[in-house]
């Protein structure tokens, strides 16, 4: 399934042309091996924008520099489960 394009990645992706936005989003690249900084990743298990998927290949092969928090029931955006 193609990834849904939203009007706030145009901000993100500094992209004017909303019909560009497909074209960035597929030559993101995360190189593994230059990462040596931890991330955490707040992912939500219907996102159907960034599939769950990825971020468990992401996280399997980041081993202990990523630390994944997954909330099976939400969507995208799970503002919902954030604390502040």
């Amino acid at each position: 399934m193609k990834r849904r394009l939203k009007a706030d990645f145009q901000y993100a992706m500094m992209e004017n042309n909303y019909l560009n936005m497909q074209q960035k989003f597929d030559d993101l690249v995360l190189n593994i091996a230059k990462v040596n900084v931890n991330i955490v990743s707040i992912h939500g298990g219907l996102d159907d924008i960034f599939p769950v998927q990825y971020v468990k290949e992401m996280d399997n092969k980041l081993g202990e520099n990523h630390e994944m928090i997954l909330y099976p029931t939400e969507a995208h955006v799970c503002l919902n489960m954030i604390l502040v």
